[in-house]
């Protein structure tokens, strides 16, 4: 299913960031437009499994977990953590639970089975139903997680953001845009951790799938003409509903490549949420001093391949370092060591 839905992705040189659930419960109840359509439980599960009142875990499933190992060295592939069961306990979601203790035993077992099926620590931790408790943030990010999410919920969360710009709108987008997004895609409100704020599931079954082309082709070209990040979701189980052996929506998955082949004639860097966690992480460690004529620049840690972009062509007025113009108006700093200073300059 997943090579079926992204082979064209990956032919158009995107990389696909995949949440995992560590051991998904089987009895998950659906939201309401997949219930419309008669199923008892969620689609997430193949119908063989659904309703047996337990969980099965990615460890049952060697050969679903060595495909997804092949696509991570491949560089098509990133892997996140996506909850533990996808289960609500006591009737809300599992990450949603006030008490401590009990969410970071959750935690702690979900990023276990999931560095014990994989090999190495998750990163990005994708909240399920995107709900999270203040308890639960903060453990997140005391455990060093990054979080991709629609838009944040906390009211101290609210305030800062906009203080730094970024605003958040407190409601679902539908494909038809009634206001433009605003503010920025990534947030962090601690140093080194980021809230990587996604652009929301346009094309799915909820949608018209032309509406949804169009809508997206709006947001990107915003994010796009701003230096924003883009972040596009969606269920990979929709596009074969249900569990059909080939994909089913056609109108939606034909309408999704469009998108990406739009999205494909911009110059952009196609990366996963991990890369785009370190590389903000990286930008933030820069010491940056900008004038009419001159360009002064400080890294905490190594840095490779910085680019520049100037309208006249700079000089290193100080520092070791060359430059090299890689593209018309774009130029590139290849290594940086760790706090050398760096001084460019455009005054004859």
């Amino acid at each position: 299913m997943l090579e079926k839905l992204y082979q064209d992705a990956w032919k158009m040189g995107f990389k696909i960031s995949l949440a995992v659930i560590p051991k998904i419960a089987t009895d998950i109840i659906p939201g309401k437009y997949v219930a419309s359509r008669g199923l008892r439980y969620t689609p997430m599960v193949p119908p063989n499994v659904r309703g047996k009142h337990g969980v099965r875990s990615i460890l049952e499933n060697k050969e679903l977990v060595q495909y997804l190992i092949s696509k991570v060295k491949r560089d098509q592939v990133q892997l996140l953590l996506h909850g533990l069961e996808h289960q609500r306990v006591d009737g809300a979601p599992e990450f949603s639970s006030r008490m401590v203790e009990q969410t970071k035993r959750r935690l702690l077992e979900a990023s276990r089975i999931f560095e014990g099926t994989f090999g190495w620590k998750p990163k990005v931790f994708v909240p399920p139903w995107e709900l999270l408790s203040v308890e639960a943030r903060d453990l997140l990010r005391e455990m060093g997680f990054h979080l991709c999410r629609r838009y944040p919920r906390f009211l101290d969360e609210y305030l800062e953001s906009f203080s730094r710009g970024y605003y958040p709108i407190p409601f679902k987008r539908r494909p038809i845009i009634l206001l433009k997004d605003l503010g920025s895609n990534s947030v962090s409100f601690k140093s080194g951790i980021f809230d990587l704020r996604d652009n929301g599931y346009f094309f799915s079954m909820l949608y018209d799938a032309e509406s949804s082309r169009k809508a997206s082709r709006e947001i990107f070209l915003k994010n796009y003409e701003n230096w924003n990040a883009s972040i596009w979701c969606n269920h990979y189980w929709e596009f074969f509903f249900d569990w059909q052996k080939e994909i089913s929506m056609t109108h939606i998955f034909d309408n999704f490549n469009k998108f990406l082949q739009y999205v494909s004639g911009f110059n952009i860097w196609k990366c996963g949420l991990d890369e785009l966690a370190e590389w903000l992480r990286k930008y933030q460690a820069l010491r940056i001093q900008s004038r009419e004529y001159s360009l002064k620049i400080e890294t905490m840690e190594p840095m490779s391949d910085l680019a520049i972009q100037s309208e006249k062509c700079p000089k290193v007025k100080r520092g070791k370092t060359r430059l090299v113009e890689i593209e018309n108006g774009i130029y590139l700093l290849p290594t940086l060591s760790p706090k050398e200073r760096i001084e460019l300059s455009t005054e004859i």
